[in-house]
């Protein structure tokens, strides 16, 4: 009797640890910082920018914390530095982010920049990260085959394309020369792949055509969704998104 009492506090004292070291979710709130450069060339309109940083809490392992804040540090995704916004280099006028989901041990979380030289611009990231460890998930993480995802992921971007031109070709026809020649190396690689979000109701894979900004209103979406019930197959049952179809 002693030794099954023994073993079944051993059992919950294992159970709670488990639970304790699970993030089910974040709490994420906003931190906005406006900075002012000292550069000497400096115009006046482009004296300060705004850095709104994502805080969290409730992650019970500092690892993960760590880890969670290493990957959405907008200085490193976009591969600058604080410092140098500081100075003279003025094109930037804004990081922000959106939090899309979290929930289930994930978040799906999405970085902006906002900057302008001869014309306005912007840069996005999208990042699903594992909440127990911190870390962005990739492609290889949670599907089973890339190649056959990169096979469904490809067919949907091509028919994107046949059917944006053919709209075009209907509504804008001036337009249609240009926009041919402007998708005409835009190819889908596996490398993109990674470029991904979820929710409740599915995977959505992300495509950027890289439109300069005379040309942006031209470009097509670049979002291939599929649901749970069609990406089924190609999901690893034991990873993070096997939740969703079981």
């Amino acid at each position: 009797m002693k030794m099954k009492l023994l073993l079944i506090g051993v059992l919950i004292s294992v159970l709670s640890f488990s639970g304790l070291a699970q993030n089910n979710s974040v709490v994420v709130t906003s931190n906005k910082v406006k900075y002012e450069r000292k550069g000497k060339d400096v115009s006046e309109y482009k004296k300060t920018f705004e850095v709104n940083y994502p805080k969290f809490s409730g992650i019970n392992n500092s690892v993960a914390l760590k880890n969670l804040e290493n990957t959405v540090n907008y200085w490193k995704v976009f591969d600058m530095t604080l410092e140098e916004n500081l100075g003279d280099y003025n094109w930037l006028e804004n990081l922000d982010y959106e939090v899309t989901y979290n929930k289930n041990s994930l978040m799906v979380i999405k970085l902006r920049m906002d900057g302008s030289g001869a014309y306005p611009d912007f840069s996005e990231k999208t990042f699903v990260i594992n909440l127990n460890t911190g870390r962005r998930i990739f492609i290889r993480d949670v599907f089973n085959n890339v190649g056959q995802v990169l096979v469904k992921v490809d067919k949907a971007q091509k028919a994107e394309v046949k059917k944006y031109l053919a709209d075009m070709k209907k509504e804008n026809p001036e337009d249609l020369s240009t926009a041919v020649e402007l998708l005409a190396d835009k190819q889908y690689t596996a490398k993109m792949l990674d470029e991904f979000y979820i929710d409740d109701k599915g995977v959505t894979f992300l495509f950027d055509y890289g439109f300069v900004h005379a040309v942006k209103a031209l470009e097509p979406e670049g979002r291939y969704f599929f649901t749970w019930a069609e990406i089924k197959p190609l999901i690893k049952r034991d990873g993070l998104l096997g939740r969703f179809v079981r």
